[in-house]
């Protein structure tokens, strides 16, 4: 939003962000400060011990999605490929892990789509709070995390998903491109759209991933070897091994430090476009204004 951009450009020094898909999204949207990627951490989930008391009664291959279920996280390009590859004689469940609130239609959605697709196959709605142990068990259970987005900031179960090296199948843009390629991850085809978010911008632009491609790279997961999925998954796990906590804060710091500093301390340049030396009430203004300045 403009009035986002005028603020951050008005009263901030700086701006740390979690990609580089967030610092052009600034830039392009008018933000001329010095923007640093500091990306996320992992620590809160590596650490934490996995509940075996967590079990999720599904069948014997498991798709997981975690997220709001905002029209953002493309859940429809799922619930679409779901239904168009899949039907409830298959041994595959969908376990979609979310929570309530006002931009989240999934229930209304899964309604539809079940009317639409006599055959529909199995979906676990998961909506209560989870503790970091069961989320963690919930990736330990799951065969393949998929998150068809239509604009990801970051994508923190994405990387969460790597770190237990789970097979992620996610959108060929969005910010999880700092950490995702075609060589750790199944990536699928998309095309710009306008935006329907509810922020409800004019000329806003995001994009529509293709449910058929979707579809084609959940089949091949589904049919892929165990080795297969493992030279994938194994440099995936690489790609995010850096993400700590801690190097994210020392990133902020140096940041603040090495970069803000030299705008800080300089000395303040002030351009003034105005009469002068006139009988105006604009250069009286100014000359008092100037001299208490």
């Amino acid at each position: 939003p403009s009035t986002w951009v005028s603020d951050f450009n008005s009263y901030l020094q700086g701006i740390t962000v979690m990609s580089s898909q967030v610092k052009k999204i600034l830039i392009d949207n008018g933000v001329c400060l010095p923007i640093q990627v500091t990306s996320l951490g992992l620590d809160h989930i590596n650490e934490t011990k996995n509940n075996n008391d967590f079990h999720v009664n599904a069948k014997k291959f498991k798709i997981l999605h975690i997220s709001s279920c905002f029209p953002r996280k493309g859940i429809d390009i799922l619930l679409r490929a779901f239904g168009d590859n899949f039907t409830k004689d298959d041994d595959i469940s969908l376990i979609i892990k979310t929570f309530d609130n006002p931009h989240n239609k999934i229930d209304e959605l899964l309604r539809d789509f079940r009317d639409e697709y006599p055959l529909y196959p199995d979906v676990i709605l998961i909506k209560k709070e989870l503790e970091d142990d069961e989320v963690k068990s919930l990736y330990l259970q799951s065969d393949v995390l998929v998150a068809p987005s239509r604009g990801e900031g970051f994508g923190l179960p994405i990387a969460e998903a790597m770190l237990f090296e789970l097979p992620v199948i996610t959108t060929n843009w969005g910010g999880q491109l700092d950490f995702c390629d075609h060589n750790n991850s199944w990536l699928v085809d998309y095309e710009f759209v306008s935006s329907n978010s509810h922020f409800n911008l004019d000329l806003s632009y995001w994009v529509e991933p293709s449910s058929t491609d979707l579809g084609k790279k959940i089949l091949e997961v589904f049919h892929a070897s165990k080795a297969e999925i493992k030279i994938k998954t194994t440099l995936a796990k690489e790609s995010i091994s850096n993400l700590k906590w801690s190097q994210v804060a020392d990133f902020n710091l140096t940041f603040i430090k090495d970069i803000l500093s030299k705008y800080i301390n300089l000395p303040l340049r002030i351009g003034w476009v105005t009469t002068w030396n006139t009988r105006c009430g604009i250069a009286s203004y100014s000359r008092h204004l100037i001299e208490y300045f």
